[in-house]
């Protein structure tokens, strides 16, 4: 049931969202072609006709007003007149209908009066200037006016008429074309105008009635030493404000909040419930507002008690926020450990960030890091990110679809593997760094190789002789090649790194798992298969060789094409060990063992210990036979 709403939702989503953008992409599309035809075809017809009809008739009255200018007078004054009639008539019919093209009518409609009010004072200027020139020399032509009168009247009649009758003929023809290809289009945009607007409002009404609405708070601040006031600001304040805007959700079916396993961490053993934190997080709001930054780092480590940073204690006063202020809503809480690369989905070992244990497992595979103070024993509770997301997922389902079939209350899902599926970091160590020699990083500063302990001596030790030694030497050795020193920063910045880490790689805890299990078997089989967190099926071996490769692919963004060169300079980096070890073992020798009697008494003496025993088992191996 769970798989199949959310398939019917995921299909509804993207049957929606095919004809949203097919509606805008028509939308656009007839919009700008409209435009871009209208402007077009209009600008250049309607002017290049009236400008040829306008230098047309200024030819024509410049040429023959001396004979026909009593009858052109009144001619004109019919033509105008009606023109007016016309354009007037037609620019209320369309500012009645497109009230948007009230604009270009306005100007085409002045800038056709332009044209005749020129023309008007043209033809007057004209009229009185050759009116006295015709009256001077009217008794000189008058037998010659006389007798070409006839002819030029009826030539000038029909060849007037005929282009009279001819520009509107067309004139008609292309504005009634206009007419109804602005009909047909505005129906056409207005039809899916109205449509789109139909879908989006049905789709709306369908989503708010039909659908639930899920609220899925993952956002949080991950720096584990982050100034407690900041931490508060982050992870408490922005829940407060999360769950105030989720009250004011009227269709809202559940509230997933997501914490940590270890926000109780001051315990072995973690139920699924909320623990109260030892100090109210309102009182402690209201302090931290008066004090400054200098007062609230001192007193941090008193607040903290056996908590070992901020972000698990500001985690713990977010849950508590959560359930005393959640009122009526249907809330859960997801608790995921140490997320790491994915285990199937979107692919196998994909990763994206240097949080949590990427960045350890990419120093060791550079031969960065050398040494860790970890137990070989604890439990490395790993989680895949798929994991947490498919148990987050089928959380938000069973609170959304029992919301009428049980009392609202709490729930808390601790998404674990230790107490299912135990995973210790000593196993932790041998599978990345046998992955790594056997698919080596690009450029590699050393050879991959990892020391755990538990005693903070030994790990000094390491850190002085296999981080810091080999850093100063790399940097000295740039510093006198012309480049600039950046080893011994990075081994200060993962030092730094491995303080923070070391509390969680050194104990181990119980959580208890008793939600997880009832929410897996409350889904069906196919639901079990498409959104899979059962970490049982989970084998670690083969999760953790994907975890590695998925750091060197999509993290360091290096092809498995260049494993030849990679494994080519892994095994430059060893031929340059041996050649170490060997120059500093003569060295050893010649500053030591050469200058002492004792010494070479004692290596004399073990020297002999090591024949007599091989001539021991070489008498015994014969005696056999």
């Amino acid at each position: 049931m769970f798989n199949a709403r959310c398939k019917t939702q995921l299909k509804l989503v993207k049957f929606i969202q095919i004809p949203l953008l097919l509606l805008l992409f028509f939308f656009f599309f007839f919009f700008f072609f409209f435009f871009f035809f209208f402007f077009f075809f209009f600008f250049f017809f309607f002017f290049f006709f009236f400008f040829f009809f306008f230098f047309f008739f200024f030819f024509f009255f410049f040429f023959f007003f001396f004979f026909f200018f009593f009858f052109f007078f009144f001619f004109f004054f019919f033509f105008f007149f009606f023109f007016f009639f016309f354009f007037f008539f037609f620019f209320f019919f369309f500012f009645f209908f497109f009230f948007f093209f009230f604009f270009f009518f306005f100007f085409f409609f002045f800038f056709f009066f332009f044209f005749f009010f020129f023309f008007f004072f043209f033809f007057f200027f004209f009229f009185f200037f050759f009116f006295f020139f015709f009256f001077f020399f009217f008794f000189f032509f008058f037998f010659f006016f006389f007798f070409f009168f006839f002819f030029f009247f009826f030539f000038f009649f029909f060849f007037f008429f005929f282009f009279f009758f001819f520009f509107f003929f067309f004139f008609f023809f292309f504005f009634f074309f206009f007419f109804f290809f602005f009909f047909f289009f505005f129906f056409f945009f207005f039809f899916f105008f109205f449509f789109f607007f139909f879908f989006f409002f049905f789709f709306f009404f369908f989503f708010f009635f039909f659908f639930f609405f899920f609220f899925f708070h993952c956002a949080a601040t991950i720096r584990f030493n982050e100034p407690l006031k900041d931490a508060m600001q982050l992870n408490v304040l922005a829940t407060q404000k999360m769950v105030n805007l989720a009250h004011r959700m009227k269709h809202l079916e559940v509230f997933i909040h997501v914490s940590t396993a270890y926000a109780h961490c001051d315990r072995e053993l973690i139920e699924e419930v909320v623990y109260p934190p030892p100090v109210d997080y309102r009182k402690l709001i209201d302090t931290l507002e008066w004090m400054d930054d200098k007062l609230v780092s001192l007193m941090t480590p008193k607040l903290l008690g056996e908590r070992p940073n901020t972000y698990t204690y500001t985690k713990a006063l977010a849950e508590q926020l959560i359930q005393q202020e959640c009122g009526n809503l249907n809330v859960a809480i997801i608790r995921p450990s140490i997320v790491g690369a994915s285990w199937k989905e979107p692919f196998p070992g994909w990763i994206d960030n240097f949080n949590g244990p990427s960045g350890i497992f990419i120093a060791a595979g550079k031969g960065i890091l050398r040494t860790m103070r970890a137990s070989n024993n604890a439990v490395a509770d790993l989680v895949p990110v798929d994991v947490v997301i498919n148990t987050t997922l089928a959380a938000a389902w069973y609170s959304g679809s029992q919301r009428h079939a049980r009392p609202r209350s709490l729930l808390v899902y601790n998404c674990t593997t230790g107490g299912i599926n135990p995973f210790h970091w000593g196993e932790v160590e041998y599978h990345v760094i046998s992955t790594f020699k056997r698919n080596p990083l690009e450029q590699a500063f050393r050879r991959p190789n990892v020391n755990l302990t538990t005693n903070h001596l030994i790990n000094q030790y390491w850190i002085a002789v296999s981080h810091k030694a080999p850093a100063f030497l790399y940097d000295l050795f740039l510093r006198m090649s012309g480049r600039e020193p950046r080893m011994m920063k990075t081994i200060t910045r993962l030092h730094k790194a491995m303080m923070v880490l070391e509390y969680f790689t050194s104990h181990s805890w119980v959580w208890n798992t008793d939600n997880v299990t009832m929410l897996m078997n409350q889904m069906g089989s196919e639901d079990k298969k498409a959104f899979n967190f059962d970490v049982r099926q989970l084998h670690w071996a083969e999760y953790m060789e994907n975890y590695c490769m998925g750091t060197k692919k999509y993290v360091l963004n290096e092809e498995l094409s260049g494993l030849p060169a990679a494994r080519k300079h892994l095994n430059k980096l060893r031929n340059i060990r041996y050649t170490f070890n060997t120059i500093l073992v003569v060295f050893i020798w010649r500053i030591f063992i050469a200058r002492s009697q004792m010494a070479r008494n004692i290596w004399y003496f073990v020297v002999s210990l090591c024949f007599k025993f091989l001539s021991y088992f070489r008498a015994s191996s014969t005696m056999r036979y």
